[in-house]
């Protein structure tokens, strides 16, 4: 009897049979559940749709208008996205298909990450170098993390994610040309990529020093450096087009969308640590096993086994050499499934190289501590909801552990000032935000501000800040003797830690608390009547095309400026929110507000001779009211035009 090939025989593995079930699995996800077109994915629809009917990526009329920093115009005179087009021309056939079913659309990015997972799958349990329990570590690792959290998403991170695990997996398997390609495809649309082929160049030298005793046969390295070089030639292909079309290598950094200014430590510890949407949280596993690891390799340094530093090291490396670059992005916390996307593509290098660690030790004890681990990536997937978990502006909330530790004590976790002024507040910043000067709290359950993020270089003026001029130094001398700490954050920003005070009560004006009659973030009452939906911890969102606020008799006496703080519901689907304000029905003021900028931060005249018996009616007049469900951002079916996170009163203008 002939011997059966080993590829046939693996069919009936339980790995076959693994691969066959995730690809029923993702590709059913992909038909049944919703299209999503969310932050960056309208415009790489856009593109879809014009590579998919005029054969080119241009797009006439971008989802934000033409005055979007999201496109960039040609030389020609033409409109394209300022992201390359790989990813939307790699699903035109799913789109095609897609048309030619009569099915939704906007459904092929999905159908082409679930083409891309089912790859991912495949390459680990047949093609990468692995020992078979580290093949079914790495396997239910990927899917329980970046895999299945990214898979609705219209956005390239599956993409890059894929490639770089192939890219790492050949790197340990000594496969470098494929290595540079791999992570040069990745760099098509998410650019950092392109330095971990500094690593692959290091693994491919390192081979040659290795196996010549110390020698280095310059003509072999320099050949093989050649033909590396030309495998990692596809990461020209974005700058090339740049260049030609639009006269600059790269349009995210021509429209402002990158600041260097941005790279600190800070922001490198919190893409991995960050208690709400860091590494640790998507990819728990990792840096639940990663000490163990090392402790494992201190032990065979000291008896003489080995070298502490090790070949598979260069994946660290190469991941830390592509996460330097992104920490300059001005939208780096932005839009994120469970954890943030960037931390999704980067951490797969970490996640190999766990698997290569795992499966080259193969100690005796190694289940007691990858097993535990791996449950615990399990069970946090299934408490975020996988490929279900939610999506755009309602993922702006703290993870509920974090305010368990705040509670118990608000030192245990500090994040980057954006950070927690999002999560705090209840939505995301834009690009150009200036909302953040004004500051934000969070509070105790009796109400009392726990974390205070301010702009303050001391803790003086932090005070005068937040309680007014008077008796500074006493109420300074009080909170020290209270154990308050300020804490320097970066750009400027402060953190207050500890049950802050004003002497006689909390603070009179601070954002990120619940506006009310009672609350002292207004310097007197302000009822809000009609047109105003539920209070949310930041605020409360305008409801409907009319909403009013009205000031009574008692606090009315002259000529006031009110200061409005808050936030205009805008998108890439609806550039702009007019509002229209008039006092006891006479207009007294009007602006516009235009995506990408979201802020809102406007001080009103109020005349007194326009009081009607002293009450001050303020109507806001909002033709442009619309509904998220609307835009297919969520299932919110508001009609939204701005939120209100503060309001303030004054004598006289400022």
């Amino acid at each position: 009897m002939k011997r059966i090939p080993d590829y046939f025989r693996r069919l009936h593995a339980p790995e076959m049979s693994f691969s066959i079930s995730v690809a029923i699995l993702v590709f059913g996800f992909a038909l049944v559940s919703p299209a999503v077109l969310i932050g960056d994915g309208a415009y790489y629809f856009a593109v879809l749709e014009s590579l998919a009917s005029r054969g080119e990526p241009s797009i006439p009329n971008p989802p934000g208008g033409p005055e979007t920093p999201m496109v960039i115009i040609s030389g020609d005179g033409k409109t394209y996205a300022i992201h390359f087009w790989a990813y939307s021309l790699l699903s035109v056939p799913f789109y095609l298909l897609l048309d030619g079913f009569g099915l939704a659309l906007g459904k092929a990015f999905q159908l082409l990450n679930a083409a891309l997972l089912v790859l991912a799958v495949h390459y680990i349990f047949f093609g990468s170098p692995f020992r078979r329990p580290a093949k079914w570590l790495l396997a239910l690792g990927f899917l329980s993390s970046t895999g299945l959290y990214y898979l609705g998403w219209p956005h390239p991170e599956l993409f890059s994610a894929v490639a770089l695990l192939i890219s790492a997996g050949s790197l340990v398997a000594r496969k470098h040309r494929l290595a540079a390609f791999c992570a040069a495809v990745a760099s098509l649309q998410n650019p950092s990529a392109v330095f971990f082929i500094l690593p692959v160049l290091v693994g491919a030298l390192y081979e040659h020093f290795s196996k010549r005793g110390g020698k280095l046969p310059i003509k072999k390295i320099g050949f093989d450096f050649f033909t590396i070089g030309l495998a990692a030639s596809p990461f020209c292909l974005p700058y090339l087009w740049s260049i030609v079309k639009f006269g600059t290598p790269n349009p995210i950094v021509a429209n402002g969308y990158i600041d260097y200014g941005n790279i600190s430590v800070s922001r490198l510890v919190s893409l991995i640590f960050d208690f709400n949407q860091g590494l640790i949280v998507g990819m728990p596993m990792v840096l639940a096993i990663a000490p163990f690891l090392l402790l494992a390799r201190i032990r065979t340094t000291v008896s003489g086994r080995q070298r502490f530093l090790v070949r598979n090291d260069l994946l660290p490396l190469g991941f830390l050499l592509m996460a330097i670059p992104v920490l300059a992005q001005n939208n780096f916390n932005s839009d994120q499934a469970n954890f943030m996307r960037y931390a999704a593509w980067l951490g797969v290098v970490l996640l190999v190289w766990v698997a290569a660690e795992v499966g080259r030790a193969m100690e005796a004890s190694w289940p007691s501590f990858v097993i535990p681990a791996l449950v615990l990536q399990l069970a946090v997937f299934v408490w975020a909801g996988g490929p279900f978990v939610p999506k755009h502006s309602s993922y702006v909330e703290n993870k509920p552990w974090v305010e368990a530790l705040w509670v118990v004590n608000p030192k245990l976790y500090t994040p980057l000032p954006e950070i927690f002024y999002e999560r705090t507040l209840g939505f995301e910043l834009p690009r150009t935000s200036q909302l953040l000067d004004s500051g934000a709290a969070f509070r105790g359950p009796d109400g009392s501000p726990l974390k205070i993020l301010t702009r303050a270089s001391n803790l003086e003026e932090a005070v005068g800040q937040l309680c007014g001029p008077q008796n500074v130094d006493a109420l300074v001398d009080r909170n020290l003797r209270s154990g308050i700490e300020f804490l320097r954050a970066e750009k400027g920003f402060a953190y207050l830690l500890g049950e802050f005070t004003c002497g006689g009560g909390f603070p009179k004006f601070f954002s990120g608390t619940v506006p009310g009659p009672k609350d002292p973030l207004f310097a007197t009452t302000a009822p809000f009547g009609e047109g105003w939906s539920r209070l949310e911890s930041w605020g409360t969102w305008s409801a409907g095309h009319r909403s009013e606020i009205v000031f009574p008799n008692s606090v009315w006496r002259g000529t006031k400026a009110m200061t409005l703080r808050g936030i205009a519901f805008v998108s890439e689907g609806h550039s702009s929110q007019s509002i229209e304000v008039r006092l006891n029905g006479k207009i007294i003021d009007r602006f516009r507000v235009d995506f990408p900028n979201d802020s809102v931060v406007r001080e009103i005249l109020i005349p007194e001779n326009l009081s009607v018996l002293g009450e001050a009616r303020i109507s806001l007049w909002l033709p442009d009211a619309v509904s998220p469900e609307s835009l297919g951002l969520s299932s919110d079916g508001r009609d939204l035009a701005i939120g209100i996170v503060s309001l303030e009163l004054a004598d006289e203008p400022r």
